[in-house]
This record gives structure tokens, sequence and C-alpha cells, in this order.
């Protein structure tokens, strides 16, 4: 538990400086830069900016991790599947063991689904952060001043061109995909697993799904889905919904620390971690 309130707590001040375009004070700076020291992005390792285009790296954040999640329940489903095959009969029923091979790689699935989320949300919403900029660095003699306006992750995309207009439709699938799905998935693995812990009774489901509510109590089992809701409004969703002006970020961030701060009453007032440093620490 300790280790996943950990981790958001870093997924959401990696968002920060990117979302939230504010001037820092040198304080915060620093402790976030020192932050961000461990954070590693893969995509942009191996496929950095000025290499590829913006779409492309955008479709890797949508669909890479897909991809991995997948190949992860391939590996259980066929080794499950050799299993069955060599087994002597009489065998259990094929449906059986395809079942137990998709259970047994979930655990490591959720895992992934819970690291990447806000990456992928945070770098999905930023598809509609720009920015105005002078085109010359050398004001004209008749005084004129035209302007560009660029996205703010790749300047050389000017905004509401054609090439922005796919990104933004590929950003649209990436934010029904990651954000919207992943709370989805969440719920309709959380929904089928309330008897069997409610009545402590686990089945193959409960314990391939333990990731999502070990740590809570059995009446907060589903609470996982309030925290993901919540990382996900900070990391991307105001950042699509607010203005791009610094003033503008600034207010959205106090609505941001507002969010937190509701959280952070919600955790001392309903106790949802069994563990009470947990609370404490998830307050915090």
């Amino acid at each position: 538990a300790k280790a996943k309130i950990l981790v958001g707590f870093i997924q959401v001040v990696l968002s920060l400086s990117s979302n939230y375009r504010v001037r820092w004070p040198p304080a915060y700076q620093a402790f976030g830069d020192s932050i961000s020291r461990f954070h590693i992005d893969p995509i942009q390792l191996f496929l950095p900016s000025d290499c590829f285009p913006y779409r492309v790296r955008l479709l890797l954040y949508e669909w890479g991790p897909f991809t991995l999640i997948a190949c992860v329940l391939a590996v259980g489903l066929l080794l499950r599947l050799k299993e069955w095959c060599a087994s002597a009969p009489p065998r259990r029923s094929l449906a059986e063991a395809v079942k137990d091979g998709l259970l047994d790689w979930t655990p490591a699935a959720l895992v992934i689904v819970f690291m990447v989320v806000p990456l992928t949300s945070a770098y999905t919403f930023q598809a509609w952060s720009c920015e105005w900029y002078y085109t010359s660095l050398i004001e004209p003699p008749d005084g004129s001043v035209t302007y560009s306006k660029n996205l703010l992750q790749d300047l050389r995309l000017e905004c509401d061109s054609e090439e922005h207009r796919e990104a933004i439709r590929i950003a649209v699938g990436s934010a029904i995909l990651w954000p919207l799905g992943s709370l989805v998935l969440f719920a309709a693995l959380l929904v089928p697993v309330r008897r069997p812990l409610l009545q402590q009774r686990p089945n193959s489901l409960s314990r391939a799904t333990s990731f999502l509510h070990r740590e809570y109590k059995l009446q907060w089992y589903w609470w996982e889905e309030v925290e993901l809701a919540r990382k996900i409004m900070l990391t991307g969703c105001f950042a699509l919904i607010g203005p791009r002006d610094e003033a503008s970020s600034f207010v959205w961030l106090i609505f941001a620390t507002v969010l937190s701060m509701v959280y952070a009453v919600l955790v001392a007032l309903v106790q949802p971690f069994k563990r009470f440093e947990d609370a404490m620490l998830a307050s915090a």
C-alpha cells in the first residue's frame, strides 16, 4: 500500500510542471527536479521528439502499453494451454484453462495499468495545449507583428492545422482507451468481487484482482476507483478544460489543490485503508 501511495504521489508531481504552466517557487522546483531524475519515459527515450512526428509518439503512448498488456496476458494463456495439452485425460474444460491463463497474469496487467494511466493521461491531454509565439525575432519596419500558434509538446506542429487535427483525433481515442477505459476496467473487475470479499470467501477473480483492493477495508474495497479518478483529474483533465495562459493556469492549480484537500479530508473521515499509517500517508 505504501509503495502504491508513493508512486501515485510521484506520478502527480511529475505531471504538474507540464500541465500547470505557472512559475513555481525555487524550493518546489528543486524538489520536482529531484523527483524527475527517477522518471524514465521509454517512448521519449527511444523515440525523441526531434526525430519522430508528434502523432507517431501519441500513437505509441496509446497502443504501446495496450500491446504490452496483451502480450503479458497471452503468455499466461499460452502457458496454461500448453499445460492443458500435456495433461492426461480426462482433462478439465478448455474454457477453464483459458480463464486460469488470463487470471494468472491479471495482477501483472493491473500493475501496468496502474503505472501507465497517469503518464498516458497527461501526455494525451497535452494535445490541446497550444501557445502563441512571435513568427520573427525581429520586429518588422512597419511595426506589424505576426503570431503563430504551436503545440507545446512539439513546437514544429502548428495548432489547428490538418496535422494537429489528426493528432487531436488520436488523442480522443487515447482518452477513451486509457483514462475512461481504465475507470471502466477497474469497475468491471471490482463489481463481481463484491460478494466474495464481503462474505470473506475469496475466489479466483478476487485473488487475481487483489492489487486493487487488498489494502482497503472490506466496505471500501472499491476505493482504488476513487484514487484512479483523482489521479486522472490531476494529471490530465484540468489541463484539458482549463485555459492556457499562466494566470488561468494558476486558477486551475487552485482547483487542483482544493481537490487534493477534499480527497485528504475524505480519507481522514472514512478511513478506507486497513492500516492507520497508510491513511495518514495518503492524506499527507
